[in-house]
């Protein structure tokens, strides 16, 4: 009963609808195409999938969609999801089956019998293929692997990205009245940081922003259908540049109801614009993550985060700044070059004793095995690490440093972890709290007020999700038929033009 379905993960650590279906989905829509998103493939039963199956895939359904950005892993397709794959083929043998999403990139191996799979950004590229199979339009395929024909941004660019409003929900999204949903002020990012291997990395202000009457209209059609007024938002770096804290809160004081959001930012951002923390303040920020890897300059400075020890004084600024209102969050990437043994250790005793910080994560540092660039570090940099492709079955390499080995940064991680949350009152900030999806039901006291230390609190959040998926499942299943209200096909032209990147592949036309 549905055009198009598309199947995604979902992570309950997001603790929102994943935005990359919803805009995918969109796409879709606009070119006249039902189409309906199964967002909680990963955490729905096995029984609840086939129900939700046989209701939206038929003999008129004409795609179907897999996005691999919230799966934990590249295989959960390949081997947890093919009696999904091969479910939805049995109802209807005629079906496209299209892959794409953040793990898809150039040499992508699937073992699922895809016909077409996108590289990169899609809104362009999917236009370009839908052309190609109603109206047998030209299509570019960048390269063929295991039969899946792969189609790429760096040929349909994506030149429309800032006045679109793809970030709008309907009525067929299962939306719970005041959910927080996740909100794309702009994509890509100013940074180029080491280890990043995200699309549109050092771009520059403007580039991928979106104009503020489109962000105004995605947040009242959002706010008029649903009562949202809380957002996490998606961008890959929230505070990039000055203006783009000042067209925000421009667009916040059009708004007839109070704004509140949170998501990534960058530290270093505050302290050149110390400005800043008052505006976000006044748009309604409730929660920051700050990705500051280490306090050790020199160590930060090999994956691009140099900021040292000038983290803690601009952290505690922030504090003063906004108070108990806004959950601030900051991640730590342990196993670093130059980082010492007695540098983590103050590294941990601070944030043990302060205040400052609600949330902390201790991320162990990953080398790709066979990659010794997995990283992008300087050649002088990765020859810091030994022995990085044992083969253990492992993804990653069982790298040794001059002061550690993987499994002992592994150890120290989940150490530091422990140390400094069993500090914590709660196993999630408040801001979390706010933006997990039922939005009128009220937080288990137990979730806020008991010791990480244990382990009950988390336990409880787990299970809270659990129900969140089954009620999920129930809102999805009484979406009435789209097919009902679905449009002729009003599919745009799509020329190839490389905006995104140039492109140093050979293509070939189908």
């Amino acid at each position: 009963m549905s055009d198009v379905v598309i199947f995604c993960g979902y992570q309950p650590k997001i603790k929102t609808k994943p935005a990359g279906a919803y805009i995918t989905a969109n796409v879709f829509r606009e070119c006249g195409y039902s189409t309906i998103v199964i967002d909680h493939t990963n955490q729905l039963n096995e029984t609840q999938l086939t129900t939700l199956i046989e209701k939206f895939v038929t003999d008129n359904t004409r795609y179907i969609g897999f996005s691999t950005t919230l799966f934990t892993d590249v295989g959960d397709l390949d081997d947890e999801f093919k009696w999904v794959f091969d479910k939805c083929k049995s109802i209807n043998s005629n079906l496209k089956f299209i892959i794409g999403g953040s793990r898809v990139i150039h040499g992508y191996k699937t073992k699922l019998p895809f016909d077409y799979g996108i590289i990169g950004q899609s809104e362009s590229t999917l236009i370009a293929l839908l052309r190609h199979l109603e109206y047998g339009d030209n299509l570019y395929i960048t390269e063929e692997v295991n039969n899946v024909k792969y189609i790429s941004d760096t040929v349909y660019g994506y030149d429309t990205y800032n006045k679109s409003e793809h970030s709008k929900f309907t009525e067929y999204d299962a939306v719970r009245q005041n959910e927080t949903l996740p909100l794309e002020f702009g994509r890509g990012c100013v940074f180029k940081c080491s280890y990043c291997t995200y699309d549109l990395i050092g771009k520059n202000f403007g580039d991928y922003t979106k104009t503020e009457e489109a962000l105004y209209s995605v947040l009242m059609n959002n706010y008029e259908k649903f009562g949202t007024t809380r957002y996490m938002l998606t961008d890959d770096t929230i505070n990039d540049s000055l203006e783009k804290a000042l067209l925000l809160e421009k667009i916040v004081n059009r708004l007839p109801f109070k704004f509140e959001f949170g998501g990534y930012m960058r530290l270093e951002l505050f302290y050149k614009h110390p400005e800043m923390m008052e505006i976000y303040k006044n748009c309604g920020i409730r929660g920051a993550k700050f990705g500051i890897e280490t306090f050790n300059k020199t160590a930060g400075l090999t994956v691009g985060k140099g900021f040292g020890e000038k983290a803690k004084d601009v952290l505690e600024d922030l504090y003063k700044a906004w108070g108990d209102e806004v959950s601030i969050s900051a991640n730590f990437l342990i196993g670093l070059p130059y980082d010492t043994i007695q540098d983590l250790e103050n590294q941990t005793h601070w944030l043990e004793t302060t205040k400052v910080v609600g949330n902390c994560a201790f991320n162990h540092l990953r080398i790709w095995k066979n990659d010794k660039n997995g990283f992008n570090y300087k050649p002088e940099l990765i020859n810091y690490y030994t022995d990085m492709s044992p083969d253990d079955g492992s993804s990653f390499s069982n790298w040794r440093s001059p002061i550690m080995t993987y499994d002992e940064c592994k150890d120290m991680s989940a150490n530091m972890f422990n140390r400094v949350m069993s500090k914590r009152k709660t196993y999630i900030s408040k801001f979390d709290a706010f933006s997990i999806p039922i939005m009128m039901e009220k937080i288990p006291k137990q979730l806020l007020n008991t010791s990480i230390n244990s382990g009950i609190n988390k336990l409880i959040f787990s299970d809270y999700f659990d129900k969140l998926s089954n009620i999920y499942y129930d809102d999805l299943i009484k979406i009435n038929n789209p097919l009902e209200n679905r449009s002729i096909l009003n599919i745009p032209v799509i020329d190839a033009h490389s905006n995104v990147f140039q492109s140093k592949l050979i293509y070939k036309k189908l």
